[in-house]
């Protein structure tokens, strides 16, 4: 078996590629909340532009949709293969997002760049894990589907 991505060209695939990113959108929440109550003060209060909030909401409210549905439709057959894969979707969506910060905040600096993008490698690996592990361990529930 090799690694595959499922892609949303009929309903069976469209469901199942929307089961996996269900599964880790609330872990994907609850890492990055834990993430910044830990670390916004120290690491990016100071980097910040006054943003209004419900913009910086719907902003990370998009980018996490683009991150699980990213890692969601990858069907790895080797948690090595899973990891990889998310590390490289990290990496990418937070680079492209530190990239941006970079070109047009005066406060942000590389720096908190490379910070966050290690922290954005990490925990999509460990999302691309997580769910490698959820999916072996039932995998009637995402076949059935």
């Amino acid at each position: 078996m090799k690694s595959s991505i499922v892609f949303f060209d009929n309903l069976e695939n469209s469901k199942r590629g929307t089961l996996r990113g269900l599964v880790i959108f609330p872990i994907f929440i609850l890492l990055n909340l834990l993430w910044f109550f830990f670390t916004k003060k120290q690491l990016y209060d100071k980097h910040i532009d006054t943003v209004s909030t419900n913009r910086l909401f719907v902003s990370w409210f998009l980018s996490a949709l683009l991150i699980v549905s990213a890692i969601g439709v990858h069907t790895p057959d080797s948690s090595k293969k899973a990891i990889v894969f998310s590390a490289l979707v990290g990496f990418v969506v937070y680079g492209i997002s530190n990239a941006t910060m970079l070109a047009v905040s005066n406060k942000w600096d590389y720096l908190i760049s490379l910070i966050d993008i290690l922290w954005g490698i990490f925990s999509t690996s460990l999302l691309g894990y997580i769910l490698y592990i959820v999916v072996n361990k039932y995998p009637n529930i995402f076949a059935s589907i």
